[in-house]
Formats: C-alpha cells, structure tokens, sequence
C-alpha cells in the first residue's frame, strides 16, 4: 500500500475523531472504493487503521476518550463496508466478464466448426473436379512429343492441377478430414524445386532471391504440402510488396531453436530454418496478433481467405515444427519456419 493512501485514510481518520465532520466519513468510503481499484488485499486494511491510531494517539494523547474510540471505530466500520461493498461488485463484474468471454468463445468455436465444415465440403467438391483434369493432362502427354509446345502447356497445366489438389489436402488437413503421412523430405531440394515452379509463373517486377545452405538436410514433412506451404508465403510476401519487389527465401541450419518453444520439446535439438521475407509494409501489434487466426484477413474482398497462415502453422506444427513471425511497420516482415532435423550435416548456432 502506498504511503499516500495511508496518510489521506489517517489524516481523515483524525478529522472525524476529533472533530465529528461527516465529510470525512464520506471520504474515507470514497477511499475503501480506491483500495478496491488498486487491488489493495484486504487484510492490510487492519494495518492502515492501526497506523493511523496510533498516529492520532502519538499526536493527541489527551483527546481519546469514549466517543473519540466510539468515533475510530466508525472510521473503520466505513472503511470496510465501502472496501466490501467496491469489491463485491468488482467480483461480480469480473465474473460477468469471464461469462461472457466464455460466450464469446463457444460461439466462435461453433462458427469455426460451422465453416470448416462447409470449407471441407467446398474442397472435397474441387478436388472431384481436380482429378479428371490431373488424369486427362496425363492421358494427353502421352499422346504428344514430349519436346513440344503442347507438351509444355499439358505440363504446366498437370502442375497447376497437382499444385491445386496440394492445397484442397491442406484446407483439408487444417479442418481434420484429411490427414497426409509427412515422411523424410530433403528441405533444400524442394524449396529449389518449388522456386523453380515460382519463377515460372511470377509476373514481372516480381524476383525470388534464394539462398540455401545445406540440400541435403533431412526433415520430417510431406513433398506437395511443403509446395503449398511456399507458395501460401510468397504470395503473401508479393501481396505485402504491392506485387512489385524482391522476396528472399533463405533455408539454414541452427543448432538449437533459438528460443522458439517447439510443439514437441525438442528446442536443443538440431533444426533447419527457413525464412521467408518481403520488403513490404510489415504488421501493427494488432495485425501481428491475429496473423494465425482462421479467417483473418488485411486483403481486400475476393484477394484472400485467411487461411493461409493459419493453414501453414497446422501442417508445420503436425511435423513437429513451428512458425514465428518477424515484423514491424515500414519494415517488411520474415516469416520463419523451424523444423526438427532427422539427419544433417554440423548446424551452426
């Protein structure tokens, strides 16, 4: 408790005892309610009115008498009903509060359930539709030379297919109706393949920067989640960038986690990284906080769902990794992914 709360309650203390002012009175409930605000415990009241007597008593040895401890104990009484009364509605607040909190919770779970629902249906449909353009492109190839100009359009249209049912298994992952079995990927050649197919498909002004340390570093993961993974990240990197920049991929080796706590445990093991940075805007406080949530989203109507990175932490996280954000305003952002090693060269610290 501070001093200043303890010299106002003996300073008014003595104001009624000696002089009977109920104003004082009045205070010193006024006061019980601002013990209440700043949390005060109770059981350091009996103190404060111990203070305060023996302060009035060191003062004004001659003035206690019947009607001065009758006029004490009324200071005290005060103090505690008012102290009672501000914290039994301050209780009752806080447990509206928490009510309605609650509320809010369920119904928010009951939406996400309504929509992943209706988000599954919606991609088991596409991806009805998704395999006879997979298995007529292949039928097709076969057909033409494989060096012709059809042949490269019939290829490029198999990837986009293949590259589409990646993403209908990632919505269906992310609302448990599909589950992929991740088994050991070599990070550093799939992120070279995935920047291969990129670059393929970026419009101009746009260029990938890429910089990897090790290919040969195993992780647990799945081939075309991963694709998908990169590809939810660059895209929002050139989103960020107004669709004009450079975006930098980067996959290196740490000893450890570096901090990050890891779904599993395991923060000293050895793990690759992958970073993923924009030269754009970056994210407020605010944005930063909701980045993971399902459905959250700063693109414009018909520009983005917002299950991109909500998608991209559950794969990652169901292989025992994690993903952080590193970002502030005006100073682009790095999205980065840790993942366990099964099998690499020395990681560096």
């Amino acid at each position: 408790m501070n001093d200043e709360c303890a010299d106002a309650y003996a300073d008014l203390t003595r104001t009624y005892v000696l002089v009977g002012d109920e104003l004082a009175l009045i205070a010193i409930a006024s006061l019980g309610r601002d013990l209440v605000a700043d949390e005060i415990p109770i059981e350091e009241i009996a103190g404060l009115h111990e203070v305060a007597m023996l302060g009035l008593l060191e003062s004004c040895p001659t003035a206690m008498n019947e009607e001065s401890v009758h006029r004490a104990s009324t200071c005290l009484a005060e103090l505690m009903m008012s102290f009672s009364g501000a914290f039994r509605e301050r209780t009752e607040l806080l447990e509206r509060e928490k009510a309605l909190e609650q509320e809010r919770v369920e119904r928010d779970r009951q939406r996400r359930e309504s929509l992943g629902q209706f988000v599954g249906g919606v991609a088991h449909e596409i991806n009805n539709l998704l395999q006879p353009i997979q298995g007529l492109a292949e039928l097709a190839l076969e057909d033409h030379d494989e060096n012709s100009e059809i042949s490269q359009s019939l290829r490029t249209i198999l990837d986009c297919a293949v590259q589409a049912a990646a993403i209908v298994r990632g919505i269906l992952t992310y609302v448990r109706q599909q589950t992929p079995v991740p088994q050991p990927i070599r990070l550093g050649y799939v992120v070279e393949r995935c920047v291969g197919f990129l670059r393929a498909v970026t419009l101009p002004g746009l260029s990938i920067e890429v910089s990897i340390a090790n290919h040969d570093a195993l992780v647990i993961g799945d081939d075309s989640e991963f694709t998908q993974i990169l590809m939810n990240l660059v895209n929002n990197a050139f989103h960020a960038m107004n669709y004009s920049g450079t975006v930098g991929i980067r996959v290196d080796l740490l000893a450890a986690s570096g901090g990050v706590e890891m779904p599993n445990g395991n923060e000293q093991a050895p793990h690759a990284r992958l970073t993923v940075t924009d030269q754009g805007c970056g994210m407020t406080d605010d944005v930063l906080a909701h980045a993971f949530d399902p459905f959250f989203t700063t693109k414009g109507p018909g520009e983005g769902t917002g299950l991109g990175l909500a998608i991209v932490r559950g794969i990652v996280r169901s292989w025992g990794g994690e993903v952080v954000i590193d970002t502030a305003p005006g100073k682009g952002t790095s999205i980065i992914i840790l993942l366990p090693l099964i099998a690499a060269p020395a990681a560096s610290a």
